[in-house]
């Protein structure tokens, strides 16, 4: 027998029960009750992600799947506050990597940190995008000033890798620490507002 946790429902199957009814009996209540499924704990393993995968592979031994979901205003908070703790480890490396720039940016290190930075600001954002579509879960001020700080990252990523483009040193590190860094100040300043007592401490900010 399987046994499928659904938070307070349970559902019983023989073991010959088809894969497909399983995912379909999950994705089913997750749908229906306007739930995003965080993690399945699946005979004690953690499981993340390509939940199908993992119990394809295991379905001959498999015992019991607990299914853990999230509404969509505590995924969009934990969001938020990862965002918080990526602006608050990343104000001092902005930092860092401008001044690398001034000096001419001559180990791959300046320049992996660059690109790291890049893939961070699409990620800002880009599930920033995704909140907005409903946002209602947060004060309308409060995020109407977080997301205009996030759009205006657009306008800093198009000079930054215009910058790029030219190989311009001294452009690139001026956008780092004059743009991005004073934006990413002013958003954490902003998580504050939003979703209070659930983010860091104020991060210094660098001159």
């Amino acid at each position: 027998m399987i046994q499928l946790k659904l938070n307070e429902n349970i559902i019983n199957y023989d073991r010959e029960i088809d894969l497909d009814k399983i995912c379909a009996d999950i994705f089913e209540y997750a749908k229906g009750h306007d739930l995003i499924i965080d993690y399945m704990d699946i005979d004690s393993a953690i499981i993340y992600d390509d939940y199908e995968g993992y119990i394809k592979d295991n379905i001959d031994t498999i015992n019991r799947i607990d299914v853990h979901f999230l509404t969509k205003e505590e995924l969009f908070k934990n969001i938020l506050s990862s965002t918080s703790q990526y602006i608050f480890s990343a104000l001092p490396i902005i930092d860092n990597i401008a001044n690398d720039f001034y000096l001419g940016a001559k180990d791959n290190e300046s320049i992996d940190g660059l690109s790291q930075l890049l893939e961070g600001l699409s990620w800002i954002l880009s599930t920033s995008s995704n909140i907005n579509q409903s946002y209602n879960f947060f004060d309308r001020v409060a995020w109407s000033d977080f997301y205009s700080l996030t759009k205006s990252l657009e306008n800093n990523i198009s000079d930054l890798n215009e910058a790029i483009m030219n190989m311009d040193n001294v452009l690139i590190a001026d956008i780092l620490k004059y743009e991005i860094s004073e934006r990413f100040s002013d958003m954490y300043d902003a998580l504050q507002q939003l979703i209070p007592g659930k983010l860091d401490a104020n991060p210094q900010k660098c001159n």
